[in-house]
């Protein structure tokens, strides 16, 4: 079921999963769509929780799309600096380096 995935396919996973964690927030407290959309530190719309619910969000799409089990919070990417969780596009970016390390060679 594993097959190469492109960056289009990881926004399509990414924002369905935007849409699943907006479902549970309150109206001014959504996400928006847009690779700009900065979701932690300074001007982040997220907190620790609404980042946990949107990571399992991710990570349960990439399992039933690509059958890959990734985990996308480890301790490496929790230390990097920038973190991969800043932004949707940067986030997007770390999803992808993640599925390609799952990618059979």
């Amino acid at each position: 079921m594993s097959q190469t995935v492109d960056q289009a396919r990881i926004f399509e996973w990414l924002y369905a999963a935007v849409d699943e964690v907006n479902r549970q927030l309150r109206k001014a407290q959504r996400i928006d769509k847009s690779p700009d959309t900065l979701l932690t530190g300074e001007g982040g719309v997220l907190d620790s929780l609404g980042m946990l619910n949107l990571l399992v969000a991710i990570e349960r799409r990439i399992e039933q799309h690509s059958g890959l089990i990734v985990t996308l919070a480890d301790e490496e990417s929790l230390s990097q600096d920038p973190s991969p969780f800043r932004s949707l596009s940067s986030l997007a970016e770390h999803i992808q380096r993640v599925v390609d390390r799952k990618q059979p060679a």
